[in-house]
């Protein structure tokens, strides 16, 4: 299931569909804890191949979003894998963080 979201994504990138969000925020509907980090570990997967695509920027503001609601959630192991997944994107992203609006956001949220 994590592979067919991840490719449903991946075709909606290349399509630069404007309504991507679903795509990226799907994890976080999920009642099952494994699955919502399931679904963080893909959203670092995915912003890591769209960065080897240049296609970094356009997504990167979904993703990060997503990425920083799981800072929240009621399960640490989640929250957890939020840090892993953030950690991830950060390496890839250096400078595209820098220049994010959500710099501050990830900022505040991580300490």
């Amino acid at each position: 299931m994590i592979k067919e979201k991840i490719k449903n994504f991946a075709i909606m990138a290349n399509a630069d569909n404007t309504d991507g969000r679903q795509g990226v925020n799907i994890h976080q509907e999920r009642d099952n804890p494994q699955k919502r980090r399931s679904g963080l570990y893909g959203l670092s997967v995915i912003a890591v191949t769209l960065r080897n695509r240049n296609k970094q920027v356009e997504h990167l503001d979904r993703i990060l979003s997503s990425v920083i609601k799981s800072f929240n959630d009621k399960d640490q192991k989640v929250q957890l894998a939020a840090l892993e997944a953030m950690f991830n994107i950060i390496n890839v992203y250096k400078e595209a963080i820098l220049r994010s609006k959500h710099f501050l956001d990830i900022f505040s949220k991580i300490i």
